[in-house]
């Protein structure tokens, strides 16, 4: 990922919910409205695993905060 792409994440994470939620809806209707090539089983598989690997972390983290 480029600086640019983190700066965006970074300055994302910084919104409030609100702003979050309008910001991806908007996203969602600009990427369906474009024609591109459909998403490669190995991209989707690699996006599953990272999204995952997230959950499982939160989750950890979650029960260490619990305990």
């Amino acid at each position: 990922m480029s600086i640019g792409f983190n700066e965006l994440l970074h300055q994302f994470d910084q919104l409030p919910p609100g702003d979050q939620a309008a910001l991806t809806a908007e996203l969602c209707r600009r990427v369906a409205a474009r024609e591109t090539s459909p998403i490669s089983d190995d991209d989707l598989t690699h996006v599953a695993d990272e999204l995952f690997q997230q959950l499982d972390a939160h989750e950890q983290q979650d029960a260490g905060n619990a305990g």
